[in-house]
């Protein structure tokens, strides 16, 4: 068995000044574990107040993932990014992320204003000092006809700024037609929304599923564009004590196809996808489109190389190295 390895950049602590930016203020609460077979990685990032953190510990305490980290069966590059609103793990070869995970309570939601879409700097200075290259940027975007796709939705986190601002991290973002990211993934998002909203607690993963080649965006065209999308759902009530799940456990369990409005594939009808991009056909609007791809959890993994809800921490990460 392949033995997992990680460093651990710790990125000071929480600012206090009014001039902070808000790619520095999450810069200061961000933790970045990279992945290894090749054996173990040293490495150093320190700055002026920062405390040397157990990543085991940090994980295990990040709330987003009370279910577990999904076990990466196939081997995919990955590295892993912890932040309160979220944890994701970051595929620097495809350059968009395998997965994120997200807890959704009514404390969550709010009304600030949505923010603006900025590179990662805090992964960027990380791919340049491993010489994985560097992290997408919004103009990468720019003229492909593909929508900034949130995998973590900005209004799943717009309580705050600073969780409104995560969410537009372009780590946090997939090529997405738009169609799917204004239609049934939309209308998937007001429904979980609504679940949160009636005091349910829930436990949300989402991804991108490459079932062929179709090409890639950017500047370098290695933005890999996904041909399906899944997403994961567990419910609990505001008063279960445990999240643990069992055959009782209400989830929604989705794979979409990145398709356009004529049905399909952006690679195969480009003319289809940039008129979408300016705008969608008409139709009325249907709510409940998305249950029409509910399927379930072995069709996810199968189609992933994922394994959710497994006791794997310790295999996930162990050993790891705690750089300071």
């Amino acid at each position: 068995m392949n033995r997992f390895f990680f460093l651990v950049l710790l990125l000071g602590i929480v600012a206090c000044n009014k001039g902070v930016t808000p790619t520095q203020s999450l810069a200061q609460e961000t933790q970045v574990i990279q992945s290894s077979t090749q054996g173990t990685s040293t490495g150093s990032a320190t700055q002026s107040g920062s405390n040397d953190v157990d990543a085991q510990t940090a994980i295990q305490l990040n709330e987003n993932v009370d279910l577990g980290i999904p076990v990466n069966k196939e081997q995919l590059s990955e590295i892993l990014i912890s932040r309160k609103q979220y944890v994701l793990s970051y595929n620097h070869s495809n350059r968009v992320l395998n997965w994120a995970a997200w807890k959704l309570e009514l404390k969550n939601l709010g009304n600030v204003k949505r923010g603006r879409f900025l590179p990662d700097q805090i992964l960027n200075t990380y791919l340049q000092e491993q010489n994985l290259g560097k992290s997408v940027v919004t103009t990468d975007y720019t003229n492909s006809c593909f929508n900034r796709g949130h995998t973590v939705p900005s209004a799943d986190r717009n309580a705050t700024n600073d969780d409104n601002n995560a969410t537009f991290l372009m780590s946090n973002i997939t090529p997405q037609t738009a169609f799917l990211n204004q239609v049934a993934w939309g209308h998937l998002e007001y429904y979980e929304r609504a679940l949160a909203q009636q005091g349910k607690t829930l436990y949300i993963y989402a991804g991108p599923i490459y079932e062929r080649q179709m090409g890639g965006i950017g500047s370098q065209a290695d933005i890999k564009i996904p041909t399906k999308f899944f997403k994961i759902i567990v419910e609990f009530d505001a008063l279960d004590t445990t999240h643990t799940i069992n055959k009782n456990t209400p989830m929604t369990i989705v794979i979409m196809p990145n398709t356009t409005s004529a049905g399909t594939y952006p690679d195969e009808d480009r003319e289809t996808l940039c008129n979408d991009s300016k705008r969608l056909p008409s139709s009325k609007a249907d709510f409940d489109d998305w249950k029409k791809y509910q399927t379930t959890i072995e069709d996810v993994e199968k189609q992933t190389g994922l394994k959710f809800f497994e006791e794997n921490s310790e295999q996930i990460l162990s050993p790891i190295i705690v750089a300071a």
